[in-house]
């Protein structure tokens, strides 16, 4: 548990898996988004939550601009 003066939350750890895929996106312009899933309520099967991170590129420039990062999290109900 991640205890917080309000509420308690918690935090998903990962384990290797042969069947899991990762993706890298390095051509992406600052006109793109790169929207992930990171939870689902459904229980059927599909991906419910979606792990993703960041790693350092070993060739990039000393005097490249720092990489930038938003995280939005938005809320959508769909009724049947």
């Amino acid at each position: 548990d991640q205890v917080f003066p309000d509420r308690v939350g918690e935090i998903y750890h990962l384990a290797y898996h042969p069947g899991q895929r990762w993706y890298y996106a390095p051509a992406m312009t600052p006109d793109e988004v790169l929207l992930i899933k990171g939870y689902d309520s459904l229980a059927d099967g599909r991906a419910r939550f979606t792990p993703h991170g960041a790693f350092d590129l070993p060739d990039t420039p000393a005097d490249a601009p720092p990489r930038e990062s938003i995280e939005v999290r938005t809320l959508v109900v769909i009724e049947h």
